[in-house]
């Protein structure tokens, strides 16, 4: 797996990614959300600092 990014050093193109959200509750700190390039966010609602893309899908 790759390494977080810093969302003020650079934010994905679009769809799903691995976040961490650090004001989230315990134990929901990281999550999948959807980032939005056209409205420039990420859904949910606690604020991500940092994000990372998914693993590829395993092969058969």
């Amino acid at each position: 797996m790759s390494d977080w990014i810093k969302c003020s050093d650079r934010l994905p193109l679009c769809g799903y990614v691995l976040t961490y959200r650090p004001s989230a509750p315990k134990g929901n700190e990281v999550a999948t959300i959807n980032y939005d390039y056209h409205q420039e966010r990420f859904g949910g609602q606690y604020p991500v600092t940092h994000w990372q893309p998914l693993p590829a899908l395993p092969t058969k």
